[in-house]
């Protein structure tokens, strides 16, 4: 689906100006790749609502380029796009997690033992081995004598080793760290916003890895609570640039529950808006639109808000331009005839 996507957009979008650029950045690197996807999900989505679409037009007077230029009637504005990734020492501790995980449910399934506790990441390979084949003895002790063991980890942390299958409540986690990001938000959008200076409002379009923000705060925490504090802090530092109109920023298509959340838009405090969506059933996406106070801000928010609200419709609208029939009967399985008919 995703596949399909990529060339409903470059095949709309071929004949664009400065599509040869960017087709051409897409071979670069996989960093680059992504940059030039962001640059095809926004012009694909503009496309739809009949905005012209410029990819790396120029901007300024010294030379410089920005991602897109949009242009629909007398409504103009700029956009510079930008993908984050989790930061190293957060892929390090998920990766640690995730080894840690996998290796502690083995010998809990082997065993018949549960593991409780916390463990702290930081344990170098070569004694992690080591420490996973200790804790494998002691679970067989366990298991022999029905007596329950507590353990500690050479990283820190604390584990209890008991008899019989895991019951509610019962697991072991992993300390997941992770970096400033709302820092690394606020640093891009400063350097963004100097780079993307030109005649027309500036947009800046930001992705995110749905864990992105899910390391800075509680699992439980609401949704609405998390895009109110994000847009009073977005807020206030787009005031410090007068020709930046606002910021889209969103988490990539995810597979998965929204948590019962069907698609929905709210109107937040701030001049901003909250959207959930369903882009291609299993996958979602959940963005916040942040907009100046001015009129053409508040304008082109309600154009961001309706592209993301109304994403889930826009590769059916792309094959239909296309000349092809919807998704669902591209990928509905071939009928076969039944036997006897001939």
């Amino acid at each position: 689906m995703r596949l399909l996507e990529l060339g409903s957009r470059l095949r709309l979008l071929q004949g664009v100006s400065g599509i040869a650029d960017l087709r051409r950045n897409m071979r670069r690197d996989l960093g680059q790749f992504a940059h030039s996807l962001l640059q095809l999900e926004v012009g694909g989505l503009a496309m739809r609502a009949g905005w012209e679409v410029t990819f790396e037009p120029g901007v300024g007077e010294e030379g410089s380029r920005t991602d897109l230029l949009l242009v629909r009637d007398d409504d103009a504005m700029l956009v510079e796009v930008k993908g984050f990734l989790l930061d190293q020492q957060s892929n390090q501790d998920l990766a640690f997690s995730r080894r840690v995980s996998m290796a502690l449910m083995a010998i809990e399934s082997r065993e018949q033992v549960t593991f409780n506790g916390e463990i702290e990441p930081g344990i170098e390979d070569d004694k992690l081995d080591e420490w996973i084949e200790e804790l494998a003895l002691l679970a067989a002790d366990v298991a022999r004598s029905g007596l329950v063991i507590e353990t500690a980890p050479p990283s820190g942390g604390r584990l209890v080793i008991q008899p019989g299958w895991p019951t509610t409540g019962a697991g072991h986690s992993t300390t997941i760290r992770h970096g400033d990001e709302w820092r690394r938000i606020t640093t891009a959008l400063k350097a963004k916003a100097e780079q993307g200076r030109g005649e027309h409002p500036l947009w800046l379009r930001f992705d995110e890895t749905l864990q992105f923000w899910a390391l800075a705060v509680p699992p439980d925490y609401p949704r609405r609570r998390l895009h109110e504090r994000l847009a009073r802090g977005l807020s206030a530092e787009l005031a410090a640039f007068a020709h930046v109109a606002g910021i889209v920023l969103s988490s990539a298509p995810t597979a998965g529950s929204t948590v019962g959340a069907e698609d929905t838009w709210q109107n937040l405090d701030g001049n901003a808006t909250s959207v959930v969506c369903t882009t291609q059933p299993p996958f979602w996406r959940e963005s916040l639109v942040v907009g100046g106070p001015n009129e053409a801000a508040t304008r082109q928010r309600a154009e961001w808000t309706s592209w993301y609200a109304t994403e889930g419709s826009w590769l059916d609208w792309a094959l239909d331009r296309l000349g092809l029939p919807p998704f669902a009967k591209l990928v509905q399985p071939i009928s076969t005839p039944e036997a006897g008919n001939g």
